[in-house]
């Protein structure tokens, strides 16, 4: 833009140069032809002169001008130059070829660049000297004699204003012939762009409605092949990873991997060239490239996991640097639409398994319900039998088994129910600032007189700060594990509740002196229905227990494990969050 400013700056100033000229000329043939004798000889060169500048003027100021080329104007110069030296020759004063050199002085300084000084004081020197070499004299007076030298200074400067205004329009078309060629090639990118831009708007279409991997990757093929376009001559275009239960696409990952251990960026982009031998010849007779000369990989990674790649085998050129542009950029579109696929895939997944954890949440409770009765009915009439001193004490053996599978399966029942609400997220819950000391202490009072054998004790629990959580949730996960403590440990000896704190928790432990628990089982025990091996096994119990227990305490944020020595007691232990402080106010 500011060449074509500049430019149009100097076609103006030529043109009010020219103008102005054209004016004087006009001016003085008029005067000369007022002046002159009236003889038609002597106002014929004013009249000539008069006609050239008219002739001059109407190109400088009509709409032509601006419609001329740029060395047009050279012209319009040269022609007032010639007019001017043949008016001087016509009034006596200059040898004919005096013209000439007058013209060979202001084409010097138009057109020789910096020899136009030069050249233009050559010429001037000449046009000074012609009178003498045509036979001419200097003259007899000091002002004739100057008459010719005082005119070289004015030769000489219409050779430098004609150098600079020529010099300085030819600049500035040549910038602009510049700044159009760099238009037009920036116009051929964008061009190009846009039509990049289409493709991959299109391929964005095509990609948008796929909603299963088959779908996806024939979406992809077209848009690849779309993209690349028959100028890199490709050979054959592969997608992998898309149809993620083709063995193919699985052996394809692994040897890609393979081939760049150091992740997916050590060829992103970049040609393989082919080989019949090691990895990469496997890989080519795995992609059935065999025709082609190598290929250009496109990985689909996310962070660090392989999605799948982009594979354009090529027979002779290789890819050009917009159509790897293209399909880094659709690379990503792919790579967004399979993770969005499996997210879609995992979110039913998931769904499902809610639907089937809420349902069997259901069935379980509804199971429960209806067993409850009959077994409370059990319950009930084996109690009363049991009152029935009459029996026989065989009968009397019969209704206790009864009673003690009744007991068990109420509480078969009630666990089941248990579970079922906390795996679907449906146990109620009222947590809330809780004292340690006395849930453990009403724990064992009740349990005392159940197990005679056993010392229960609670050691370090009075200088606690309360926890965080629901009592009783709380006092079932205790009981769950004093019990199994005196269940496991039939020959007697120490319980011990303790807990301490850390940082911002309490780590509660439940001791005993019994049976312990195998090292290869340690992991096992808090799985459902696993009952342990040899003497475990024996002792009864309904093997929910302990997953119950875990699945309360991680609910309140807290874990659980335990430590043992078979033959000498195990230690189970488990954190529980400390209450919040209330804020202060005022």
């Amino acid at each position: 833009m500011a060449s074509l400013i500049k430019a149009d700056l100097i076609a103006r100033q030529v043109r009010l140069i020219a103008g102005a000229t054209s004016l004087m000329m006009i001016g003085v043939a008029l005067l000369y032809i007022a002046l002159s004798p009236s003889a038609v000889e002597h106002k014929l060169p004013p009249a000539a002169l008069l006609l050239a500048a008219l002739l001059v003027a109407g190109i400088a100021f009509s709409p032509i001008w601006d419609r001329w080329p740029r060395d047009a104007f050279l012209l319009v110069i040269v022609l007032q130059a010639v007019v001017l030296g043949l008016f001087l020759f016509s009034i006596s004063r200059y040898h004919p070829w005096h013209a000439y050199w007058m013209l060979v002085m202001v084409l010097a300084g138009a057109r020789l660049g910096r020899r136009a000084l030069a050249v233009a004081a050559l010429a001037t020197v000449v046009a000074a000297l012609s009178p003498f070499w045509y036979g001419g004299t200097f003259g007899s007076t000091l002002s004739s004699v100057l008459n010719y030298w005082v005119e070289i200074p004015g030769y000489l400067v219409a050779a430098l204003v004609a150098h600079l205004l020529f010099s300085g329009l030819r600049r500035s078309q040549e910038e602009t012939v510049a700044m159009a060629s760099e238009a037009r090639k920036r116009a051929a990118e964008t061009e190009e762009r846009n039509v990049q831009l289409k493709a991959l708007y299109n391929a964005a279409e095509n990609l948008a409605p796929a909603v299963e991997p088959l779908e996806v990757q024939a979406a992809a093929l077209r848009s690849v092949e779309a993209l690349v376009g028959p100028s890199s001559g490709p050979c054959r275009v592969i997608i992998t990873g898309a149809d993620e239960d083709s063995g193919t696409a699985r052996q394809t990952l692994e040897a890609l991997q393979t081939l760049a251990p150091g992740g997916a960026d050590q060829f992103s982009g970049q040609d393989i060239a082919f080989t019949d031998e090691g990895p990469v010849g496997t890989l080519r007779q795995m992609l059935g490239l065999e025709d082609c000369r190598g290929m250009a990989v496109f990985p689909l990674v996310d962070s660090e996991t392989w999605l799948g790649s982009i594979c354009v085998g090529f027979s002779d050129a290789s890819l050009d640097a917009s159509a790897r542009q293209a399909l880094t950029t659709f690379s990503g579109l792919l790579r967004g639409t399979l993770l969005a696929i499996r997210l879609r895939h995992e979110v039913a997944e998931r769904a499902a398994v809610q639907r089937a954890g809420d349902l069997k949440a259901e069935f379980v409770s509804t199971v429960s319900h209806e067993l409850r009765t009959p077994i409370s009915t059990i319950q009930g009439f084996s109690e009363l039998l049991m009152t029935r001193r009459e029996l026989p004490e065989k009968a009397q053996s019969y209704n206790r088994h009864i009673l003690d599978a009744a007991f068990q399966m109420a509480t078969l029942v009630n666990d089941l129910h248990e579970l079922s609400l906390l795996e679907a997220g449906r146990m109620a819950m009222d947590p809330g600032p809780q004292d340690l000391g006395s849930l453990v202490a009403d724990l064992l009072t009740g349990l005392e007189a159940s197990s005679p054998i056993h010392s229960l004790r609670a050691v370090g629990l009075g200088s606690l700060p309360p926890i965080h959580g629901d009592s009783g949730r709380i006092r079932q996960v205790l009981g769950n594990l004093v019990q199994n403590a005196i269940k496991y440990s039939p020959n007697g000896g120490l319980v011990e509740v303790s807990a301490r704190r850390i940082e911002e928790a309490v780590e509660i432990s439940v001791r005993d002196e019994g049976i312990g628990v195998p090292s290869d089982e340690i992991d096992l025990i808090f799985q459902r229905f696993y009952r342990g091996s040899g003497e475990a096994r024996a002792t009864r119990g309904t093997g929910l227990g302990l997953n119950i227990s875990q699945q309360i305490v991680e609910t309140h944020g807290g874990r659980i494990w335990a430590t043992s020595t078979p033959g000498e007691g195990s230690t189970f232990l488990f954190t529980l969050p400390l209450a919040r402080e209330p804020a202060l106010i005022g």
